[in-house]
């Protein structure tokens, strides 16, 4: 896939184009991730669509700030102590959302989020505030750490060049105190006790 550099006004085009609804691909600290606008039913169902995914499977959110996932979930006392260990950072925290959340990128009543690092990733959000995460990849298929390895049909790509840390995000569900730690990623099972 080609892509153009994370310039100023790069970015700033991608964060247009997502507000208008468009599926982009952008580099995070983990891998190369593909979003849209998590309240756009259309961007959501194309995301669905590239992917090849099951809608029974929710979409993670990447978010600006703490207050950001907070107006998209209800975040517990841990969750709190663990976005402010982690974040930003490769760790999604799984929460209730709340009432007015982005209800098209799940089909319960709970909501990924994270806030990743990396330059690109956060001045894309500094922009949009927040945007679907999920891996840029065929569902099923690994994660890609460069552009060039991508195979997806979007409507921008920003190049981040190479992600030197690659694997994915650790995943915990937090919805309650004792939380369920449901995938090891880049933090391990012991770092994220609460």
């Amino acid at each position: 896939m080609q892509g153009v550099e994370c310039s100023d006004a790069n970015i700033n085009l991608a964060a247009r184009m997502v507000q208008q609804g468009k599926v982009i691909v952008f580099p995070t600290d983990t891998v190369y991730g593909i979003g849209c606008d998590p309240y756009n039913i259309q961007g959501i169902r194309r995301i669905y669509q590239i992917k090849g995914r099951d809608t029974s499977k929710s979409l993670p959110v990447l978010v600006k700030s703490v207050d950001t996932a907070q107006q998209m979930a209800i975040m517990t006392d841990c969750a709190k102590r663990l976005a402010e260990r982690f974040w930003p950072g490769p760790l999604t925290i799984i929460l209730y959302m709340q009432k007015d959340g982005p209800k098209y990128v799940s089909q319960n009543d709970k909501i990924a989020v994270r806030m990743p690092d990396g330059r690109c990733i956060r001045e894309l959000l500094d922009r949009c505030n927040c945007i679907v995460g999920s891996s840029a990849n065929i569902s099923g298929h690994g994660s890609s750490r460069t552009l060039q390895d991508i195979d997806v049909s979007c409507d921008m790509a920003l190049d981040g060049g190479i992600i030197p840390k690659g694997g994915e995000s650790s995943i915990v569900d937090a919805t309650r105190e004792d939380i369920v730690i449901l995938r090891q990623g880049a933090i391990s099972k012991e770092d994220m006790l609460c």
